[in-house]
């Protein structure tokens, strides 16, 4: 019988069998400490992975279950089932996120570039893993087996797997994972990488957990949509600041949307299909309101609020803050040299 979702039957099930070590998914993970439905004493040991670290939650954790061993592993079934395994001990105020380790014993990873170079200390590449765990590969699936089961060309007669996930080499002999080479995605002309957004709202005191997507707006444009859990009320001014301390301007999602908890598939991981369209849920921009006071503040408010497709905007508001970037800031010189103004944007 699957329990896991009933955390009053999962909290009872860990007590009645006397469950000392068990694995979950991260997204779970985070479920479990928010809900204080089920308590982790008598816990020896808990490996969880599968998903970006929320680093508040395991700082939560750790303040609280000293006696738990915490370990973060990583691995795709592939390799059957961990490839790499990292035991958290303490949290400093300066970590943004959480290593996904080294290699268990009988494994090997690599990190390699696109030209298909070892990549040095630092420096973003493909995962690839390999070793005693790994697969012969798919069921009655030729081709994908030859795409992603590669010969090993630091190891004549062995394989390694593309796992098409991203990572670096940490100068203390461990690995970060930054996110799926799949989830980059390309907005006016930059390569974004979806993942690394993440770990940074993430890295903010306030925030539980977040997700970042793209989505089409009714222009046929792209944008970024953060979607983000916390305990309090936050604004989009204070995590942009955030944001913008470690990431350029171009990677600053277009809306925010604040959610009480974010909605799990079957397995565990997030349900990107059950994310809410983010029209009319934008979050508070912690802009006093101050309405328009003469005709050029009247006439710029009309254009900010035809360009930016939002309501009521203060004269105080950030035209970036408000979701605005360098296309928009074309369009809103356009529609008020039309009204008879003329702008320069620098």
């Amino acid at each position: 019988k699957t329990i896991f979702l009933d955390l009053t039957a999962l909290d009872r099930s860990i007590r009645e069998h006397n469950v000392t070590i068990f694995f979950i998914t991260t997204a779970l993970f985070n479920t479990f400490l928010d809900s204080n439905d089920i308590n982790f004493q008598g816990v020896r040991q808990i490996l969880f992975g599968g998903e970006e670290v929320s680093v508040s939650h395991v700082k939560k954790f750790k303040e609280k279950y000293k006696s738990v061993d915490l370990i973060h592993v990583y691995g795709p079934t592939e390799n059957t089932t961990f490839s790499t395994w990292y035991k958290i001990d303490t949290i400093k105020s300066e970590n943004k996120t959480i290593p996904i380790g080294s290699p268990i014993s009988n494994t090997t990873v690599y990190i390699i570039d696109s030209a298909g170079n070892l990549s040095p200390i630092g420096v973003m590449g493909e995962i690839y893993v390999g070793g005693a765990g790994l697969a012969r590969g798919y069921l009655n699936n030729f081709e994908l087996t030859a795409e992603k089961f590669v010969p090993n060309p630091f190891k004549v007669g062995e394989r390694i797997y593309k796992t098409g996930d991203l990572g670096r080499w940490l100068a203390d002999g461990n690995i970060e994972f930054i996110g799926r080479k799949d989830n980059q995605v390309k907005i006016r002309g930059y390569r974004i990488e979806l993942g690394e957004i993440e770990n940074v709202l993430q890295s903010y005191d306030s925030i539980d957990s977040a997700v970042v997507i793209t989505k089409t707006n009714k222009e046929g444009e792209r944008e970024l949509v953060a979607y983000i859990v916390g305990k309090e009320i936050l604004n989009i001014s204070n995590i942009r600041i955030h944001l913008s301390k470690s990431l350029p301007a171009y990677m600053l999602p277009t809306h925010y949307i604040q959610l009480e908890a974010l909605s799990l598939t079957p397995n565990g991981k997030v349900d990107k299909k059950r994310l809410p369209d983010p029209e009319g849920l934008g979050m508070n921009s912690g802009v006093e309101y101050v309405g328009p006071r003469n005709d050029i503040e009247n006439q710029l408010v009309a254009v900010y609020e035809a360009v930016l497709k939002k309501q009521a905007i203060s004269v105080k508001e950030d035209f970036f803050a408000l979701g605005g970037d360098s296309i928009k800031s074309i369009q809103v010189v356009a529609r008020l040299k039309q009204r008879g103004y003329s702008l320069t944007i620098q």
